[in-house]
């Protein structure tokens, strides 16, 4: 029978064992820094992380990360869920402005009737009635509002969508 001291040295050594092979997995799947991730679900939540690195396949046999709410690896389920969100995002290219006046642009298509953005983003309609695309003038003037840092806006006048900057 082995003594307490055996038995430690043991569970010591089987954990290192599972450490290093928990970081050879991740160096393995490209990332890394998921071995810094908790090692399973309930450190996860204690901790309050969204995710969670085991280095032990899934059911699928991907080597992932696995979410913290639904116990699934998140290559499952983008598989899954195509149109879901996945975790790790590309970097977002366009500003905040772009994306601003491309959803002023996307309402006005949709309206049919002007939409302007205030100075703090609030995107508001107008009763004026349009006809045609205007998304090429909303991105002249986020490109405008970028570089000069003072707000454009798109009108509509005699059938054309024309870029002005907003008066202070």
């Amino acid at each position: 029978m082995a003594t307490e001291e055996e038995l430690l040295e043991r569970r010591r050594e089987a954990e290192r064992q599972a450490r290093e092979a928990r970081s050879q997995a991740a160096r393995d799947a490209g990332h890394p820094e998921w071995a810094d991730l908790p090692q399973n679900r309930s450190v996860a939540r204690s901790l309050g992380v969204s995710s969670y690195f085991t280095g032990r396949p899934c059911e699928a046999g991907h080597i992932a990360l696995k979410s913290t709410r639904s116990q699934k690896c998140e290559m499952c389920a983008g598989v899954r869920n195509p149109v879901g969100r996945p975790r790790l995002r590309p970097v977002e290219t366009r500003t905040v402005w772009e994306r601003r006046f491309q959803r002023a642009a996307e309402l006005t298509i949709w309206h049919r009737t002007m939409h302007h953005l205030r100075s703090n983003g609030v995107i508001y309609k107008t009763d004026q009635k349009v006809e045609g695309d205007p998304s090429e003038a909303y991105r002249e003037a986020a490109r405008k509002t970028d570089a000069t840092g003072k707000l454009h806006c798109v009108i509509y006048r005699s059938g054309r969508f024309l870029v002005r900057t907003v008066a202070d």
